[in-house]
């Protein structure tokens, strides 16, 4: 029983220690925001579903796909526009948590002669900069992107002629689809960004020389091919181009210190 235990703790401390969204602190992270994602867009998918926008797609109507089109967009931004501020909000407070959770990671063995006394990556103004200046862009991209997945819809309702309910089914499939696979897939990006700057950060305030790209599950070619390249000088991009994880959507590598190469 005592060794069961042992080798439980030993396993829970070795996770701990993992860096970015492979570590227990990632995980924790990655799933607050999920969770607030998940809400946001459960009740955003509420309101689009409480528009009848499917009402375009009836044949009476005559709408073709261009004007539909149109009209989603009016409608689709003026909500989007009211909920901003509250996306803004929840966008900044996970992103600023990301990065003071980057901040308390250690720099971990794999770096040379690191001090005892470690630096954060970012200071709480620098965090609040960072967070502000990358959720302005997000959320432009965010709003874009839902109303191109509605309108979509519509429009392959109206060009495949299946009515209101028809076209209502594919409605409903986007609005639950974005309180699900896509706050996920944000939450997982959007965190491991902030997680990475901050600590690439870190590794240069604390004179850390080199990096290394860890892998998470199920790597991609381009993460494995940076994962190969590793270390590298910590000014330096990896092969895919990126100067820290993530290289891709849902991405959850890691940045580390590295120890000089031979």
């Amino acid at each position: 029983m005592t060794d069961r235990i042992t080798e439980a703790l030993a396993e829970f401390l070795e996770k701990a220690k993992r860096p970015g969204l492979l570590g227990l602190v990632g995980k924790t992270v990655q799933k607050q925001c999920q969770r607030d994602l998940e809400s946001y867009f459960s009740s955003l998918g509420e309101r689009i579903v409480e528009m009848k926008l499917e009402d375009l797609a009836h044949p009476e109507r005559g709408m073709n796909e261009e004007h539909a089109r149109h009209a989603i967009a009016m409608r689709m931004h003026n909500l989007l526009r009211g909920r901003q501020p509250l996306l803004k909000a929840l966008l900044q407070v996970n992103t600023i948590a990301a990065i003071e959770a980057a901040n308390k990671l250690s720099l971990l063995a794999e770096a040379d002669d690191h001090p005892v006394t470690e630096y954060p990556g970012m200071t709480a103004d620098q965090a609040a900069t960072y967070a502000a200046d990358q959720v302005d862009q997000m959320i432009t991209g965010l709003d874009e992107t839902t109303v191109q997945s509605v309108a979509d819809a519509v429009s392959t309702g109206i060009t495949q002629r299946l009515g209101v309910l028809g076209t209502a089914k594919l409605i409903k499939d986007v609005v639950d689809g974005m309180s699900s696979w896509r706050a996920e897939m944000i939450a997982a990006t959007q965190m491991n960004d902030a997680m990475s700057q901050a600590y690439l950060s870190k590794l240069k305030r604390n004179a850390v020389d080199y990096k290394q790209w860890i892998l998470g599950p199920n790597p991609c070619a381009d993460c494995q091919e940076n994962a190969e390249a590793s270390p590298i000088p910590v000014d330096e991009d990896f092969p895919s181009g990126d100067d820290a994880p993530p290289a891709h959507p849902n991405c959850v590598c890691a940045v580390a210190g590295a120890r000089a190469p031979f």
